[in-house]
C-alpha cells in the first residue's frame, strides 16, 4: 500500500481543507494518508480534532518553525519523511521543497507541489522559491490557467512549463450541503469567513453592511476569522450593533453559519482559489466577491454570484440592495453556484485527477 505525506502550514487556512477533502479519496483508493505541518504556529486546534475523528489518518507531526535560519527544523522534517517512508510527497509548504528533494535522492520518492499564494503578493523570495519547486519537484499543481499564464511569465526555464498541471480545489459537496431555508425571516444575515489580515477588505465589507444597516435594521453581519488585523477591526466597529466578530471556528460551525445566512460576501484584494467562497458556493448561497482575478475565474457576474469593485463602498452596498430587493435572482445564483461546484469541484472528481497525476 503507497504512503503518501501531505505537507501543509500548520495554521489555519485553505490549503488544510483542500488537504483533508483529499484525505477520504485518497484512503477509498489504498493510499495510506500522513500530514505534516510546518509553520511558526502551533498546529491549529481544529485540525486535530479532525484527524483525531478521521481514521483515514495513519498519523501527523507538528514542527514549529522558531529559529530564523530554519535549519532546525528541516532536519527534523527530514526525520519525520525517514520516520513515515512516503512514496509521494505533497508539499502545499513549498518551503520544503530542498528538503523534500534531498530525501528523494535517496528515496523513490515522487514530489508535487501545490502553488497556494496568491499572484497579488508574490515577493521575489517566493518567485525564487517558485522556480526552485519547478526545478526539483516532479509535478506543480497549479489551481487556473490564469494563474499558470503568470508562472509562465516567471520561469527561469521555460521548458519546465510542462510540469506544471491545472488541479483547481474541491470541496466535500455532502458535507457541505444546500441550505433547506431561505430568507426565513426579516432577518438578514450576511456572513464572510477568512484569515483576518490586510489581503482581506473588511473595512469596505463592514462600511458597505452598515450603509445598508441604515435602511434596514434586520440586517446583522457575523465575521468568522483569526489573525493580525481583527484587534484592530474590533476596536473600531465592535460597537455598532449590526456586527458580530466570531474568531476562530472550528468546520462543523462554519457549516452552521453558512446554513444561517442568507448571503454570503467576500471581500479581498488577493486570492488564488478560495476554499470559503467553494463552501459558500456548495451550500448554495447568493454570494458577493470583489472582482479580482483571483475570485473572477470561480464567479461569473449573474450567473452564479455578483461581483464588486475593490473598496467600492456604494458598489458592495447596491450589490446587498440587489440581492435583497430580488430574492428570485438571489436563490438562482445560490442554485447555479452549487451546480457549479458538482460539476467542477467537488472532492471525487478534484481527487481522480491528483490521482491521475500520481
Amino acid at each position: 500500500m503507497k504512503k503518501i505525506a501531505q505537507v501543509l502550514y500548520s495554521g489555519l487556512g485553505g490549503h488544510g481543507t483542500v488537504a483533508f477533502s483529499l484525505v477520504d479519496g485518497f484512503a477509498n483508493k489504498g493510499l495510506k494518508n500522513y500530514l505534516i505541518f510546518y509553520g511558526i504556529e502551533k498546529i491549529n486546534k481544529d485540525y486535530i480534532e479532525q484527524m483525531e475523528l478521521n481514521t483515514k489518518v495513519e498519523s501527523y507531526f507538528g514542527i514549529q518553525k522558531k529559529t530564523k535560519s530554519g535549519i532546525k527544523e528541516w532536519l527534523q522534517y527530514y526525520k519525520c519523511l525517514k520516520k513515515i517512508k512516503p512514496d509521494i510527497i505533497l508539499l502545499h509548504s513549498n518551503q520544503l521543497i530542498l528538503v523534500s528533494f534531498i530525501y528523494s535522492l535517496f528515496n523513490k520518492t515522487k514530489i508535487i507541489t501545490v502553488e497556494h499564494d496568491a499572484i497579488a503578493v508574490r515577493t521575489k523570495t517566493k518567485w525564487i522559491i517558485s522556480n526552485l519547486n519547478a526545478i526539483f519537484a516532479n509535478k506543480i499543481v497549479v489551481l487556473s490557467e490564469s494563474y499558470k499564464n503568470h508562472i509562465k511569465n516567471n520561469l527561469w526555464f521555460k521548458k519546465l512549463l510542462k510540469k506544471y498541471i491545472i488541479i483547481p480545489n474541491g470541496i466535500n459537496t455532502s458535507k457541505y450541503k444546500q441550505k433547506e431555508v431561505y430568507f426565513p425571516t426579516d432577518k438578514i444575515t450576511i456572513f464572510m469567513a477568512s484569515r483576518m489580515n490586510k489581503l482581506r477588505d473588511h473595512k469596505t465589507l463592514i462600511e458597505a453592511v452598515k450603509l445598508a444597516y441604515t435602511k434596514n435594521k434586520n440586517i446583522q453581519l457575523r465575521i468568522a476569522g483569526d489573525g493580525d488585523t481583527l484587534l484592530s477591526l474590533q476596536k473600531k466597529y465592535s460597537q455598532l450593533p449590526f456586527v458580530q466578530f466570531l474568531g476562530n471556528i472550528n468546520e462543523t460551525k462554519i457549516i452552521k453559519e453558512l446554513h444561517l445566512a442568507d448571503i454570503y460576501i467576500h471581500a479581498t484584494f488577493a486570492e488564488t482559489f478560495s476554499t470559503a467562497i467553494l463552501q459558500a458556493m456548495s451550500c448554495a448561497l447568493p454570494i458577493v466577491v470583489s472582482d479580482i482575478e483571483g475570485t473572477n475565474h470561480m464567479i461569473s457576474y449573474e450567473k452564479n454570484g455578483l461581483y464588486f469593485e475593490n473598496e467600492n463602498v456604494l458598489a458592495l452596498q447596491n450589490k446587498i440592495s440587489i440581492l435583497l430587493n430580488d430574492k428570485k435572482l438571489a436563490l438562482e445564483l445560490g442554485k447555479q453556484a452549487r451546480e457549479d461546484v458538482i460539476k467542477k469541484y467537488n472532492t471525487k472528481l478534484i481527487t481522480q485527477k491528483y490521482l491521475k497525476l500520481f
